[in-house]
């Protein structure tokens, strides 16, 4: 107790939190699904995600609801049976070594709300081959090695956002070659050029024709 406030764990549904006040985390997850969601909120309060919160947890499938306002370091650590995680555009960070050594992990897509993400957050994820990065400003990289495979990882970001990251110190030092937009271009009878964002489904247009300008 501090200041007459009483910190207490309380179980719901096999997750375990932690509430001191306003604080809240997801300390713990005590389950054996192969697909976990989160909760969408504790007793309507958004809550962190603790470090260490899913050490226990041999799911194939994370979706982390939009309870969810970060992850903490070594969340979801070595969880080599992993496969899939969602998350949501709720979280703000993602902590360090949080999804490290997650090897059948293919892809993942960081939300918009992302501003941090910790060093060796997806190291040795030696399955991971495509990271969709949805944000206008690039999340901050906390550590070297934040993404690290064997194989050649791709880093999508929005085609209108391309050269905040290109010419972003950290992204560019690391992940320069391999920063990139997935675009498909097609031109109308009437001699416009388009080019669509496949990752954000929004069409430019990138020339109008000698007739059209």
């Amino acid at each position: 107790t501090t200041e007459g406030v009483t910190s207490k764990i309380i179980e719901k549904d096999g997750f375990y939190f932690y509430v001191n006040g306003e604080e809240i985390e997801l300390l713990a997850y005590n389950g054996n699904s192969s697909t976990i969601t989160t909760p969408a909120s504790y007793e309507g309060n958004q809550y962190k995600i603790a470090n260490h919160a899913f050490r226990g947890c041999g799911a194939t499938n994370i979706v982390i609801s939009e309870g969810a306002t970060s992850i903490g370091d070594y969340a979801f650590y070595w969880k080599q049976a992993l496969q899939s995680v969602t998350l949501p555009n709720t979280i703000t960070s993602i902590g360090m070594n949080a999804f490290y050594q997650c090897i059948r992990l293919t892809e993942i897509t960081i939300p918009s709300s992302v501003t941090s993400i910790g060093s060796e957050a997806f190291g040795v994820c030696n399955s991971l081959s495509s990271v969709k990065i949805l944000g206008e400003t690039p999340p901050t990289l906390e550590g070297e090695n934040t993404f690290l495979t064997d194989g050649y990882l791709k880093y999508y970001v929005p085609y209108k956002y391309l050269n905040n990251y290109i010419n972003n110190e950290s992204w560019s030092q690391y992940y320069y070659d391999k920063i990139m937009s997935d675009t498909s271009s097609f031109t109308t009878a009437d001699g416009i050029a388009y080019v669509v964002d496949k990752l954000t489904e929004e069409v430019w247009v990138v020339s109008k024709g000698e007739d059209n300008k």
